[in-house]
């Protein structure tokens, strides 16, 4: 059996000369069968991240995986968060935001300035999926979330209050040039890095396979 490498680097197919399906290909004197075609992989085709599988966990920190070309070493913090980023920036871009309410509603207060400057803007927060009402002096309720901050089953009631408390605190402390852009990629990775699997955490195998697909599937 070829090593899918071996055959990446020295097989050139001629693509004019037709193949049935049922004959062997022979491959500089080696054969090739029917279910090993797979291993064919064409050169302009270059994984960022190598096919691998899961043998185990180290320190409920670093998830071991290997493949033909060898053993692997995963920060699962690092890779969770890289895969948040993905989902939270794509869901910022979205015109429509799901909400979803809030089991215990976040109250907050302010001082009179801070008071001042969320209400004149506080479009933002709600654009984004918010649900916020005044209650009382210098202070709101927030009765609902976007639906997308609570998309990990690793996260925490205490870690979406911080992270409304940031964004919030983002919007009070705004520049006269408010970039909206850089504002959704300090969100997007704020939220992404709460949303992660903390260090010290043991997951099963499946979840782990899950993990590094995930990863595979990331745009950047």
């Amino acid at each position: 059996k070829l090593d899918k490498k071996e055959v990446k680097e020295q097989v050139k197919l001629d693509f004019d000369t037709p193949i049935d399906g049922g004959e062997e290909l022979v491959i500089n004197n080696d054969l090739i069968s029917d279910n090993e075609e797979q291993y064919i992989v064409h050169e302009d085709i270059e994984e960022r991240i190598p096919i691998m599988w899961p043998i185990g966990q180290v320190h409920g920190t670093y998830i071991i995986c290997q493949n033909e070309s060898g053993m692997y070493i995963m920060d699962q913090h690092a890779a969770k968060e890289r895969v948040n980023y993905e989902i939270v920036r794509e869901k910022m871009k979205e015109r429509k935001h799901e909400s979803m309410q809030m089991l215990v509603p976040l109250t907050l207060e302010f001082s009179n300035n801070e008071y001042l400057i969320l209400k004149e803007n506080l479009n933002i927060l709600t654009d984004m999926g918010f649900i916020i009402e005044e209650f009382g002096v210098n202070s709101i309720i927030i009765k609902a979330h976007p639906i997308w901050l609570q998309s990990s089953i690793w996260v925490h009631r205490g870690d979406i209050e911080d992270v409304i408390k940031e964004m919030i605190d983002m919007v009070i402390k705004r520049e006269k040039k408010f970039d909206l852009d850089r504002f959704y990629d300090h969100i997007s990775a704020t939220i992404a890095c709460k949303m992660s699997i903390k260090a010290n955490t043991s997951i099963t195998m499946d979840e782990m396979k899950s993990l590094i697909d995930e990863l595979r599937e990331c745009k950047n």
